[in-house]
C-alpha cells in the first residue's frame, strides 16, 4: 500500500461544530441522519473512492456489525465475542459464511485481501516454498568446523 493509507484525518473544531450543527437543525438524530436512503445510495460510491486511495472501512462500520448473533449461554462482553469469532472464523470460506454476507453477491473480504496481499484467496497463487538445507548440504563455518588449538 502507499503512503495515503498511512494518512491521520484531523478535523478541526470549527468543522466538528458545523457537522453537528447540521445533524441538529435537521430535527434527525444522529442515526436517523446515518440512514437516511439518499445517503445509503451514495455509500457504495463513497467507499469505492476511498478504496481507490487505500482507504479501506468496512460496510457496516465495527466490525462487532459482523458478527453472528449471541449464541444461548454466550458472553456478551466485548472481549470475549472478539475472541469467540476470532477461533470461530479462521478461513476464507468461514468469513464468506458469515450471515453479514448472505445476501451479497461479494465478500468485502475478499476485495480487501486482493489489495493487501494481491491475490485473491478465491484463487491463491502457486507459491514455491524453497528446500530446507540438509546437514550435509551445510558448509563447515565457525560453529562446525573443529577448533584448532595451538600450545597452551
Amino acid at each position: 500500500m502507499g503512503s495515503k493509507s498511512n494518512r491521520s484525518r484531523r478535523y478541526t473544531e470549527e468543522f466538528k461544530r458545523d457537522e453537528v450543527a447540521l445533524v441538529h437543525s435537521s430535527g434527525k438524530t444522529v442515526t436517523e441522519v446515518a440512514r437516511d436512503p439518499e445517503l445509503e445510495k451514495m455509500k457504495p460510491e463513497l467507499l469505492q473512492m476511498l478504496r481507490r486511495e487505500d482507504i479501506y472501512v468496512w460496510e457496516r462500520g465495527a466490525i462487532e456489525a459482523y458478527y453472528p448473533e449471541l449464541q444461548v449461554n454466550e458472553s456478551n462482553n466485548k472481549n470475549d465475542r472478539a475472541r469467540s469469532f476470532c477461533e470461530r472464523y479462521t478461513t476464507a470460506d468461514a468469513i464468506r459464511g458469515l450471515p453479514a454476507f448472505k445476501d451479497s453477491t461479494t465478500c468485502e473480504f475478499d476485495t480487501s485481501f486482493q489489495t493487501f496481499f494481491g491475490t485473491s484467496p478465491l484463487q491463491p497463487e502457486a507459491v514455491e516454498v524453497p528446500q530446507q538445507a540438509t546437514a550435509r548440504d551445510r558448509k563447515p563455518g565457525p560453529a562446525t568446523s573443529p577448533v584448532a588449538r595451538g600450545p597452551l
